[in-house]
């Protein structure tokens, strides 16, 4: 997600979804990835992701992905 792709000062411009939810200029969202780990997605594209343990029994040399969508609309 990337600053560039909100202009949350003009309402005409692309909106951001994070798994169905809409971000407003208001509030983060925070959504649960398919691993179960969250990630809070702010209004200017930032974002952090808290792996919740998720990791900690993955035994060594195993490699996992982790995931959420998130889509433009306009």
């Amino acid at each position: 997600i990337f600053a560039d792709q909100l202009d949350l000062d003009d309402p005409d411009y692309l909106k951001l979804a994070v798994n169905g939810v809409l971000i407003t200029n208001a509030q983060p969202i925070t959504v649960t990835t398919t691993l179960g780990a969250k990630v809070t997605i702010y209004k200017d594209g930032s974002y952090t992701y808290d792996p919740r343990g998720v990791f900690e029994n993955i035994p060594a040399g195993v490699q996992v992905q982790d995931s959420f969508n998130y889509q433009m609309i306009n």
